[in-house]
C-alpha cells in the first residue's frame, strides 16, 4: 500500500536534482529521465501545490486524502523549486497573504492560528535561492523576535525543528506554535518544554545570511563548539540545562555545510541557473503534455536577479 506523497519533499528533491545537473552537466540526461518518470498532475492543480496521504478505511478500502500545502516557509521553498523546472506554481501563499501575530513586540508571520513557525525552511530558502524582497519581509521578523527574546531574558534562542537521540525525538522549538509564543511541541503537537533546543543549524544559517547582525554573532558563538570530531555537529543544546542535545542528523549538518559554502562564495545563492533548454526534460515539455502534468511552455518560471545589494531568484509569474 502506498503512503501518498509530499509536494514539499518533492520540491526539495527537485531543487537538489536541478543543482546536480547545473554543477555536473554530464548527469543531465540521467536526472531528466528520472524526473520524467514521475507524474505531477495531482501535485499541482491551478498553480497550487498539493500533498496526499493514503489511509485504509474500516472496510479495507484505500482512501487518498489530498490537501493543499500551506506550511509557512516550506511551501515557499517548494514553489520556487518547482519553478526551476518550468511549473506554473503561482498561488502558493506569499508574504502579503500570511497573517501575523505579535511575539516580543514583533509582527511574526504564521500560516494559520494553530500552526507553528520555525526558522529551518527560511534559512534553507535564503541559502539556496537568496531572499527576494517578499521573502525578506518574512524572515527578518523571525530573526528580530529571537534576538529580542535574548535581549529581554538572556536566553539564547535558535528556534527550529530538531531531531534528538531520545524521546520525543522530533522537537519543534517554535517562535510561535499553536497560538503560544516560544511553544515547544513534539511531532504530535504535545507540549514538551523541557526539550526546547537551541539549534546549531539556525546558528550557522543566520550567521551566514546576516553576518553583520549583532545577535547572529552571539548565537553562532554559543553553538559553534557543539560537535563530535568524528561524526559532525550535534543538533544543538537544551535551553533549560545548557547540555548538548546529542542527536546527529543529515539535515543539520547539510545546512551547516551550505552555510559555510554560502559564506565562502560571497553570499551568492547556492542554486545557479542552468540555461540549456535542449535537454530531455525540455524536449518532453516541448512535445506536449503526456498526461503527466508537465509544464506547458519551454521556459523556467523563475529567474536569477543580480543586483548591487543582493542576488536572488524570483518568479517570472509575479510570485
Amino acid at each position: 500500500m502506498g503512503t501518498g506523497w509530499s509536494a514539499l519533499d518533492l520540491g526539495r528533491l527537485l531543487a537538489a536534482l536541478y543543482q546536480l545537473k547545473t554543477c555536473h552537466p554530464e548527469y543531465t540526461d540521467v536526472v531528466d529521465h528520472l524526473v520524467l518518470d514521475w507524474s505531477y498532475s495531482q501535485v499541482i492543480r491551478d498553480g497550487i501545490l498539493y500533498s496526499a496521504k493514503v489511509t485504509q478505511d474500516n472496510n479495507g478500502r484505500l482512501r487518498t486524502h489530498v490537501t493543499p500545502e500551506t506550511r509557512l516557509g516550506y511551501v515557499d521553498y517548494a514553489a520556487r523549486a518547482f519553478q526551476l523546472w518550468g511549473f506554473n506554481v503561482t498561488q502558493s501563499p506569499d508574504s502579503q497573504n500570511y497573517p501575523t501575530t505579535l511575539v516580543e513586540g514583533v509582527s511574526v508571520p504564521l500560516a494559520s492560528p494553530d500552526s507553528s513557525t520555525v526558522s529551518n525552511p527560511f534559512l534553507l530558502y535564503g541559502l539556496e535561492f537568496g531572499f527576494d524582497p517578499s521573502m525578506m519581509t518574512l524572515v527578518q521578523p523571525l530573526l528580530q523576535a529571537q534576538a529580542q527574546r535574548y535581549r529581554r531574558t538572556g536566553t539564547v534562542t535558535g528556534a527550529a525543528t530538531t531531531l534528538l537521540d531520545q524521546p520525543p525525538y522530533i522537537v519543534n522549538s517554535t517562535i510561535i506554535g499553536k497560538g503560544k509564543p516560544w511553544a515547544t511541541l513534539d511531532d504530535q503537537g504535545n507540549s514538551v518544554p523541557d526539550n526546547r533546543t537551541v539549534s546549531t543549524a539556525v546558528g550557522f544559517g543566520f550567521h551566514a545570511l546576516f553576518p553583520n547582525h549583532d545577535y547572529t554573532q552571539q548565537l553562532w558563538e554559543a553553538i559553534r563548539d557543539r560537535y563530535n570530531s568524528q561524526s559532525g555537529y550535534y543538533e544543538g543544546f537544551y535551553e533549560k540545562t545548557g547540555e548538548t542535545a546529542k542527536g546527529l542528523s543529515g539535515s543539520t549538518n547539510s545546512l551547516i555545510l551550505q552555510s559555510l559554502l554560502y559564506t565562502a562564495t560571497d553570499q551568492q545563492p547556492l542554486i545557479r541557473p542552468q540555461t540549456a533548454l535542449n535537454s530531455p526534460w525540455w524536449q518532453a515539455v516541448e512535445t506536449g503534455d503526456s498526461g503527466q502534468g508537465l509544464p506547458t511552455t519551454v521556459q523556467q518560471t523563475a529567474q536569477l536577479i543580480t543586483g548591487t545589494a543582493r542576488t536572488y531568484w524570483r518568479s517570472t509569474l509575479g510570485f
